[in-house]
């Protein structure tokens, strides 16, 4: 990631993390565990894996958003509740 935004010349504040299924959960493991976080982490058919390291920057500043079918029978949308 850090490679990526030296190429392009960006800093973290311009940064977004996507990712589908396995990719959503990693995007978010890793966005809110940065100690610069992402502006925004977009998760498709993922979800939020437990943990108690999130960075407060990245919670408090990060804004996230979930999108989830209701019939994805890999990931239940009952887990983007919990």
């Amino acid at each position: 990631i850090h490679t990526q935004l030296e190429r392009f010349n960006l800093s973290e504040d311009n940064l977004a993390l996507v990712g589908f299924s396995q990719g959503a959960m990693i995007a978010l493991q890793v966005g809110l565990n940065a100690r610069k976080p992402p502006k925004s982490i977009l998760s498709y058919s993922g979800m939020l894996l437990p943990s108690r390291n999130f960075s407060n920057a990245a919670l408090e500043s990060t804004k996230v958003m979930f999108i989830h079918g209701k019939d994805d029978t890999v990931i239940p949308i009952e887990e983007m509740y919990s």
